[in-house]
């Protein structure tokens, strides 16, 4: 459905500006309501599939971010500044406790620009830390920082309880999770799921069987997600290991 408009032979044209079905000059003005038209119909809520939804958010975001940044350089930089402090302290509290993340940037900026612009406009976009005594403060933490972009987390083996789950009902983006080792419920589990369209099952088995096959074991894997859309002019995940 949304692909049919990326076939339109136009040189140059940017991924995500083909998807949003947006012709240039990119103007943010045509970003917005060209998103607006395709989002009714892309929307889970309204029947639309997951992937096309995510696929359409993602370039809607990428648009944004694109005819912005050519349109006014120190409106950008403004606007990006107080992200990058945020995903900073984040990437800072992560590391501080053994874990590590990924981010992702944008391709066509670090080829026109350098390191200076792609450094403000990276994406935090999965977080690995596992085995916390204090899950429920992190996911706490996570809510106050508000990564707009974050589509994967895996706190296994964390004391989360299913109140902390509560904490990612906003990740609208979220796609994966990983709560094995928790102390989650299912009906927290089922809550999430209807706050977060994206967040789908990937094997065909309920809930409530793998509750039933894993019972009296401290261990419940939650293979979620759905496959990540093809890349729209990110390069590729950068990582952030420990010790970073």
């Amino acid at each position: 459905m949304l692909k049919a408009a990326e076939k339109e032979p136009l040189r140059d044209r940017p991924a995500f500006m083909a998807v949003l079905g947006v012709l240039p000059p990119y103007e943010l003005t045509d970003v917005r309501e060209a998103f607006r038209a395709k989002v009714f119909v892309a929307h889970p809520d309204r029947g639309g599939d997951p992937a096309d939804f995510i696929r359409l958010k993602e370039a809607y975001d990428q648009a944004v971010e694109y005819a912005t940044f050519h349109g006014s350089r120190r409106a950008w930089i403004a606007a990006k500044v107080e992200q990058h402090l945020q995903r900073e302290e984040v990437v800072a509290e992560v590391l501080g406790r053994g874990g590590r993340v990924e981010v992702e940037r944008f391709a066509w900026m670090e080829k026109s620009w350098g390191d200076g612009f792609p450094l403000l406009a990276e994406r935090l976009r999965h977080v690995f830390v596992r085995d916390m005594l204090d899950g429920d403060k992190f996911l706490a933490f996570l809510a106050d920082h508000r990564l707009l972009y974050l589509v994967g987390l895996d706190v296994a083996g964390s004391r989360v309880s299913s109140e902390g789950l509560r904490h990612l009902v906003g990740y609208e983006l979220l796609r994966w999770l990983d709560v094995s080792g928790t102390d989650v419920d299912c009906p927290a589990l089922r809550s999430l799921l209807n706050c977060l369209p994206v967040l789908v099952q990937r094997e065909t088995e309920s809930l409530e069987a793998q509750f039933s096959e894993l019972k009296g074991r401290r261990h419940m894997a939650v293979p979620w997600g759905i496959s990540p859309p093809d890349p729209l002019g990110f390069s590729a995940l950068v990582p952030i290991p420990k010790g970073f």
